[in-house]
This record gives C-alpha cells, structure tokens and sequence, in this order.
C-alpha cells in the first residue's frame, strides 16, 4: 500500500513538475516506483554513455503508416540502466510479475514487461537515442528518445522526452 502511494505521489508530480517547466528546463528522467532506491538519469550522463550506430528507423502510426524517419542515429540499450535498478524483490523467478510504465512529459505512456525487456528479442532492440540528425541528446528537440526498433507499429512506444519509469508488480 505505501509502494503504491508513493509511486501515485511520484506520477503526480512528475507530471506536475514536467508540465511546470518547459521544454528548456528538461533535464532528464526519473526512475520510481517497486524498487530499492529512485534513481534520476540526466541528459548529461545520457550524453556520456558510450553509443553505437543505429539503423534509420521508420516510425509508422498505430495503422502502420510512415510518419518519419529518424536518421543518423546513435544509441545504447535501455536495459544497461535497468539492470542497475534493483527491485522490491530478493527472488529474481519473481521479476517476471514486474513490469515498466514509461511516461513521456506530456504524458503519452508506453508499458513494457520486465520479459521484454530482460528475456526476449526486444530488450537488444530498446534504445534510449543518445543523436539523431547530427545532434546530442542535449541538443534534440526530443530530448530523451526511446525507440524500439522492432516494433511492427513503432509509432506506438516512440517516446519523446522521457520524464520517468515507473517500475510495478502485476498483482
């Protein structure tokens, strides 16, 4: 029950605190929620870890239509930072009950499951995008960008200005 309130409380002043400021005063994402410690990953640290060259990815609506196509992009694994965060949870066969609510700051949501990310294909396809374009993370008008490269629809988890990641137990 605490776990829970604090992690409403959380969702809610992010959401607060990322509305309040503007798209200048972005300085990264918070991690929260059914973990041992929250865990704030700034642009700066972002910026820094080390990234490879990706393919130009197609970004397509939820009817699979193109919408853009993000170019020149380097990136690493989301799953890197994720592996650090440790979980309410001593039994590791339990971390399958977990899974992960990214918000962006205006609030559009993606969910992935602590499978996908750790146990299947799509956890070696999760980027945080540290350029795009020619430019750093701190320079993007996106700021933190989360892509999933093999998505069908990638329209549907291509998340711009990542404010947070709530971790949570499926009950």
């Amino acid at each position: 029950m605490i776990i829970k309130i604090k992690t409403i409380f959380a969702c809610i002043c992010i959401l607060i605190t990322a509305n309040s400021f503007a798209q200048l005063n972005y300085k990264g994402f918070l991690i929260t929620g059914n973990i041992k410690q929250d865990v704030f990953i700034g642009l700066d640290a972002i910026a820094q870890t080390p990234s490879v060259q990706l393919k130009d990815i197609v970004i397509t609506n939820h009817l699979n239509v193109p919408q853009l196509t993000a170019k020149n992009l380097k990136g690493f694994l989301l799953k890197e930072i994720l592996s650090k965060v440790i979980l309410n949870e001593p039994l590791p066969r339990k971390y399958s009950e977990f899974y992960f609510t990214f918000i962006a700051q205006d609030s559009f949501t993606a969910v992935f499951s602590w499978n996908e990310i750790f146990n299947s294909p799509t956890g070696n396809n999760l980027f945080i995008i540290t350029q795009k374009d020619g430019k750093s993370v701190t320079e993007m008008p996106e700021s933190v960008l989360i892509l999933t490269a093999t998505d069908f629809t990638t329209g549907r988890r291509y998340i711009k200005k990542l404010s947070a990641i709530i971790v949570s137990r499926a009950k």
